[in-house]
């Protein structure tokens, strides 16, 4: 994220809205906590840029809904989470993007702060184009069935396994990365469902079976992205091996993560974006994928 990026987290000390701040700060998001309402107003007209405001209605609903207002007038896109009732959007001039009540868990606060803040990122169609396409390749291609457990954002450059198949991809006005992720044990059982237990699977099979799945992904994904005129090609394929080692690169997002789970195994899809334009993926637009026994050209 720019260095200049921040979360407002407006409440009192014993505030539940700062539940997300290690989890933010982990991500790059610096977190500023605000106890009084007129100073996040001013800190809000001072021009910073705002990413994500969180903002507990127990230091006034009437200063609550002033610094909501003010939010929402200068950073409509920073997405606000409200501490409070649920009283129904017709309360606010401006509706809050998530309501939680104060006496939720941290950690439920924390979940509903990370989901505004991955659609900063990562528009829900993208996600949705994402989930779609990994259940259609696995399903049909790899005969793995396995279970979305988790999507999640992140920072942190460590592999997340054992076998790791990094796969580029490039195009006007976005770059960047799929990547796959399991343990060598588990993709070794799924080339033993396509090819039979009389052909024993190396590492680099292993590895072959992580990278055509990046193949299929991206192949999918191309046509969701075609549809918003935006274009892309692929690179070939990185194999990273080993738990220890790390990808260093610089990038303005938090990478996107898919954790899918099997009896067998777990499988960890990963995208990472160098150069992305969320505005233009935000247009919802029908058929994103090709449906079976059709042909499309790109």
């Amino acid at each position: 994220m720019n260095g200049n990026n921040q979360a407002l987290l407006i409440g009192n000390p014993d505030s539940v809205v700062h539940a997300v701040d290690r989890r933010f700060q982990a991500l790059g998001l610096p977190c500023v906590a605000i106890s009084d309402a007129s100073e996040a107003v001013d800190v809000i007209r001072e021009g910073r840029v705002v990413t994500f405001v969180a903002i507990d209605e127990a230091i006034g609903e009437t200063a609550a809904a002033e610094v909501l207002s003010a939010s929402k007038t200068l950073y409509p896109e920073a997405p606000v989470l409200w501490v409070g009732a649920d009283r129904g959007p017709e309360r606010f001039l401006y509706p809050p993007d998530a309501v939680v009540s104060p006496t939720s868990k941290p950690n439920e606060v924390e979940r509903a702060g990370e989901r505004l803040l991955r659609a900063v990122f990562y528009p829900d169609n993208l996600v949705a184009a994402f989930e779609t396409s990994l259940q259609t390749v696995l399903s049909g291609s790899f005969d793995v069935h396995a279970k979305l457990d988790d999507v999640y954002l992140r920072s942190n450059r460590n592999v997340l396994a054992f076998v790791n198949t990094l796969l580029p991809f490039a195009g006007k006005k976005v770059s960047g990365r799929l990547a796959v992720s399991s343990s060598l044990l588990y993709l070794k059982s799924v080339h033993k469902r396509i090819f039979g237990a009389d052909v024993p699977a190396t590492i680099d099979d292993a590895e072959d079976i992580a990278a055509e799945m990046c193949n299929q992904t991206l192949g999918t994904l191309k046509v969701f992205l075609a549809r918003r005129g935006i274009t892309i090609e692929s690179g070939l394929p990185m194999m990273i091996r080993g738990q220890q080692a790390e990808i260093r690169y610089k990038a303005t997002h938090p990478a996107l993560v898919f954790r899918l789970e099997e009896p067998q195994g777990t499988l960890f899809f990963e995208a990472y974006f160098d150069i992305f334009n969320v505005a233009e993926l935000s247009r919802p637009i029908d058929g994103d994928f090709i449906k079976p026994g059709l042909v499309t050209t790109l």
